[in-house]
């Protein structure tokens, strides 16, 4: 079981860590291989991978949004309001709003 985490080790340059692994008492060493088998060190390289890349810079429009008094919304529409913008977090979209001091604590933001 050590061989193949540090097989692991290796194949994602983490060698430094085998060499860590040498140095320390058994108990510790099981936990730390424990944790190399729980890690999905592909899906880590991919996202680092990505992270470093440039992206394509597209354009993108800055309007000026409507103040809305939070104490005035539905229930119902906060709720439509989450589900929105959960579906545009799941596209990978976003926005930027910036509110005045303050606000962002009151809308538990």
């Amino acid at each position: 079981m050590e061989n193949k985490a540090k097989e692991i080790l290796a194949k994602y340059n983490q060698t430094h860590i085998i060499k860590w692994l040498e140095q320390v008492d058994e108990n510790t060493r099981k936990h730390i291989i424990d944790q190399v088998f729980d890690i999905d060190f592909e899906e880590l390289k991919n996202l680092y991978e990505t992270a470093k890349s440039k992206r394509e810079k597209k354009e993108c429009k800055i309007e000026p949004i409507k103040a809305i008094d939070v104490k005035k919304i539905k229930e119902t529409d906060k709720e439509n309001y989450i589900k929105i913008g959960n579906t545009i977090l799941n596209e990978n979209k976003f926005a930027v709003i910036t509110m005045a001091g303050g606000q962002g604590t009151r809308l538990r933001a």
